[in-house]
């Protein structure tokens, strides 16, 4: 052995028993060597969902089930997602063992003036609010403050649902507040906490959970005459023209809404989902499902679509009220918060 084998075999010898962190290799970033951490989303989405419908016609029962898949993600995922965003989904899978079933999924219209009319109310929404809080003694803003709007009268009028695990048990609810204006009406009479539904006219002088304003009637009154006519629109019956500047003695119900709505979390903040498992209820979430009926198929596919602000209102027909479907949602992987949506 030569004199430079034995210096090679040496450091080779000492090279071996070098600590990790002082090896010679590639320089590290970070602790994982530049890599992103793995970061979860629970993009399947599970509603076990009852025809309530008890006043027949020809036969059939048919009730509309309204669900915001933001408010679902946030729950399920302990994180805001915005519902101002179209939201995609990549499939469903509808389960039903034990009825004579249609399922139909219904979005808003897509077409430019839904975006168009959703925008123009967020600006005034958010302009209104501003004013508020010129002369309020201090940002009252909710953390977890987002523009929600309903998608229909009927989905004000609905409670919220969330996804449930496999043990059917429903996602613990966090704060979901959708938003309120105030305006001005042609008579000069000040209506306040009005909440929004994308399609639908106004009902201004509604009881109870019946009152609000409809955000594409807003835009209809907004929009211009056909140019071959003379007429100009009337910009003072328009809601949006009537909110800003806002109205009300130093803005008191508005900058109520602001303080109050969303200040709390939309998610269970005190609770981690599967921390409640047991023997009996595993507290884990559906991925895929399948069922068999003596009756037929039972578990159908359905493609994937987008869905404008995540508004998606499941329509169920069926032979017998009180029937129980299983829909089960998967949502497009992508940037945002681990699923694809764009902004609105």
């Amino acid at each position: 052995m030569t004199e430079s084998d034995g210096v090679a075999a040496v450091c080779r010898d000492t090279f071996l028993y070098l600590p990790l962190s002082a090896t010679p290799m590639a320089r590290r970033r970070g602790t994982n060597g530049g890599k992103k951490n793995l970061e979860l989303t629970q993009r399947y989405l599970y509603y076990n969902l009852t025809n309530s419908d008890t006043d027949p016609v020809a036969g059939r029962y048919a009730y509309s089930h309204y669900i915001d898949l933001a408010a679902g993600l946030s729950a399920i995922n302990r994180r805001l997602y915005r519902q101002g965003r179209q939201y995609h989904i990549a499939n469903i899978s509808v389960v039903d063992t034990s009825g004579d079933s249609k399922v139909r999924f219904a979005t808003l219209p897509q077409v430019w003036t839904t975006s168009k009319a959703h925008k123009l109310m967020f600006d005034a929404w958010k302009d209104q609010r501003a004013r508020a809080l010129e002369n309020a003694p201090s940002n009252v803003t909710g953390r977890w403050a987002d523009f929600k709007v309903y998608m229909s009268q009927q989905h004000r009028k609905e409670s919220l649902i969330l996804p449930v695990n496999s043990d059917l048990v429903s996602v613990a609810a966090g704060e979901w507040e959708y938003s309120e204006i105030s305006y001005m009406d042609q008579t000069g009479t000040e209506l306040d906490n009005q909440p929004l539904w994308m399609m639908g006219t106004h009902v201004p002088t509604g009881t109870g959970v019946s009152d609000g304003v409809g955000v594409c009637k807003s835009l209809q009154e907004m929009l211009s005459i056909p140019p071959e006519s003379p007429i100009v629109p009337d910009l003072a019956k328009s809601v949006i023209m009537s909110m800003n500047p806002a109205t009300g003695e130093d803005n008191v119900e508005v900058l109520a809404n602001i303080r109050d709505d969303n200040d709390l979390a939309p998610y269970n903040g005190t609770l981690v989902i599967g921390s409640d498992s047991t023997s009996t209820d595993t507290d884990s979430f559906v991925t895929r499902e399948v069922g068999w009926s003596s009756k037929g198929t039972a578990s159908l596919p359905v493609m994937g679509f987008p869905v404008p602000l995540g508004l998606l209102e499941v329509r169920q027909d069926d032979g017998a009220t009180g029937n129980v479907i299983g829909v089960l949602i998967e949502l497009v992987p992508g940037t945002y918060k681990g699923v694809h949506a764009e902004a609105f």
